[in-house]
């Protein structure tokens, strides 16, 4: 008997090990990719991160990612914005989600049920092969790499952390032990089950994931043993009661999206397309594409949405019909549909196809793909068997390097992107802005100009099911952005009044068309543009300063000194804030109150992280 655990504690040793060696060498070319795309919004110009001192801002921005943000705002506090410590953290994430999948596999066949198949005796290599796919799988790259939907891998891991010890806690009560040490499993998977439901909307399915893991692994007599899953069927509505009382920004766009009825048919029969391609990029992960320029389907019997539907259809008939013999590749199928079904259902999401919406459902094709292969050739050859899935390892861990290539820069990202969706817009957008930042003006009014002659054969109608949301507007946003840049103020200032046109909650637009206001001497029309981004974005600092800059030049001090604090109240490390307050109060011979403010400025400019 003790030999028997000294085998296992070498294995699931050996196993880390392997796990933390191989991701390092397949991830490490990652670790000084800059920020990309949503990166920039949600990260860079995040305020929310800033500070770990008022959580309650984290909260406000997005309740039910707070989890997320907050761990963002923990980079920020020791790393401010090193790319490094961030790509570091979501790597360590996928080593540990990896590590849950290797135990989350040898609880399924350490389950009454399971532990009887013939499969339960290899249980501690099917483990290990099936938490290495997981681990080096292609379509994970997005998920690790793009360190926004850090989100994904956070959730993956309180999804299963939590699984794995309500499962373990259910195997320790089969056995009659540990009863105080069993309940202190329960309590801690409850918890963990809740961190998820605040990290990201799709741990919605956890509580179902527990029933169809009692379904498939523990029923007795055919019977579901419903009292230890009940806390969990609790915290269903957990996500969308957070989201009906603090309406987030993600709850007023799902609602807008979902305007016309219609819309929510499109998407669903989109899906099922959807649905075909993601189980190509796991069983052949190659053309993989950043921002895909998928069709939207219009109709049930469109040829390839209904040969979608039957190929469906037909997969989870043969998950039912195999389900006594093949349990544990029934429950593989199901997992992918169940948690798939938040991002891939009725509800109209901004973008009808995304690889990071694949990190938890790789779970269930890993598991799927291993435990299959074992059953058709591990009686025949276990040696050959072993050697064809290490192949498939190296294979994927050759691809997933060669991909993470592909981030290295933003021109790289978007010159892959723009290769495999060259008729759509916001690609060029993004490339435009690449440029842009490195210089290449001439360059990015190329891009932007080639993603408005895109853009504009889409018709422009926010309730069209084909044109969801327009980029439309961030287009122009983006090229005024340029123009500015390059001192064309005539361009910049068409381009940011056609932007308003198309979307006027841009508090960006106003705050930019304000600057060139200011600088044609149209003081009046500044003060209105800035008032009127403050309006969109309370909390937007760069409006205020800037509108406190204006009242400057009018001698207008005490409304120069309210907009620098409320500046101030929203960053409290804003040094020129400080130091516009300070001559503010110099001019109103406030000596005290200006001598206060420049002793904030000294300070600032020797602590790390002083914004100027």
């Amino acid at each position: 008997m003790k030999n028997l655990r000294d085998r296992k504690f070498l294995l699931i040793q050996f196993s880390a090990l392997l796990l933390f060696f191989l991701g390092i060498a397949v991830y490490y070319n990652i670790l000084k990719s800059p920020f990309q795309f949503d990166d920039i919004k949600f990260i860079v110009e995040n305020r929310s991160i800033r500070g770990l001192s008022n959580p309650l801002l984290i909260w406000e921005f997005l309740p039910t990612r707070f989890v997320d943000f907050f761990s963002l705002a923990v980079n920020y506090h020791f790393a401010k914005l090193d790319v490094f410590s961030y790509h570091l953290f979501n790597l360590f994430l996928h080593l540990m989600v990896s590590m849950l999948v290797f135990w989350f596999a040898w609880l399924i066949f350490s389950t009454p049920i399971m532990k009887k198949e013939r499969l339960a005796q290899y249980k501690g290599e099917i483990a290990l092969f099936i938490s290495l796919f997981f681990l080096v799988h292609p379509i994970q790259t997005e998920s690790v790499t793009y360190v926004h939907q850090r989100s994904t891998c956070l959730a993956g891991m309180f999804y299963l952390s939590s699984l794995c010890l309500y499962v373990t806690a259910r195997l320790w009560g089969i056995d009659g032990k540990l009863h105080i040490q069993r309940r202190i499993l329960y309590i801690l998977a409850y918890m963990l089950a809740l961190a998820g439901m605040f990290t990201r909307e799709n741990t919605i399915t956890l509580p179902l994931a527990v029933l169809l893991f009692e379904f498939y692994f523990f029923r007795v007599n055919k019977q579901i043993r419903w009292l230890p899953a009940a806390p969990f069927l609790i915290t269903l509505p957990v996500i969308p009661i957070t989201m009906f009382l603090s309406k987030p920004i993600t709850l007023l766009h799902i609602q807008k999206l979902a305007d016309s009825p219609v819309k929510g048919w499109y998407y669903f029969l989109t899906q099922l397309n959807v649905k075909i391609t993601y189980l190509r990029l796991f069983f052949f992960p190659l053309k993989q594409n950043f921002d895909y320029d998928y069709p939207v389907s219009r109709g049930l019997f469109e040829l390839p949405t209904l040969i979608s539907l039957i190929v469906l259809i037909l997969i989870l008939v043969i998950a039912v019909r195999i389900f006594r013999k093949y349990k544990i590749l029934s429950f593989a199928v199901f997992w992918f549909f169940l948690t798939l079904l938040p991002e891939s259902s009725f509800i109209p999401q901004p973008d009808v196809i995304s690889e990071h919406r694949l990190y938890l459902p790789a779970v269930g094709f890993c598991v799927f793909s291993v435990c299959a292969m074992y059953y058709m050739f591990v009686a025949k050859n276990r040696k050959l068997l072993a050697v064809l899935l290490s192949a498939i390892v190296v294979i994927f861990s050759v691809l997933t390097f060669r991909r993470n290539i592909v981030w290295k820069d933003e021109i790289s990202l978007w010159n892959d992107t723009i290769g495999k969706s060259p008729d759509k817009a916001r690609p060029y957008n993004e490339r435009g802005n690449a440029y842009a930042d490195r210089g290449s003006y001439a360059k990015a009014i190329a891009d932007f100009n080639k993603a408005v002659e895109i853009d504009a054969k889409v018709p422009f109608n926010i309730k069209n099911p084909l044109h969801s949301y327009s980029i439309r507007a961030r287009i122009y946003y983006n090229r005024a952005n340029t123009y500015q840049k390059m001192g064309d103020f005539e361009q910049a200032l068409s381009d940011y009044s056609r932007s308003i046109e198309i979307n006027n909650k841009n508090a960006g637009s106003y705050n930019n068309r304000a600057i060139i206001y200011a600088k044609k001497n149209e003081y009046d029309q500044a003060v209105s543009d800035l008032s009127q981004a403050i309006k969109i974005d309370p909390n937007f600092i760069l409006a205020y300063s800037n509108r406190a800059a204006l009242y400057m030049e009018r001698h207008k001090y005490p409304e120069a000194i309210s907009d620098f604090s409320k500046a101030i109240q929203i960053d409290p490390n804003f040094i020129e804030a400080y130091y516009g307050r300070a001559v503010a109060y110099l001019n109103m011979d406030n000596l005290q109150q200006a001598s206060l403010d420049f002793e904030k400025v000294k300070r600032l400019e020797g602590k790390p992280g002083g914004r100027k």
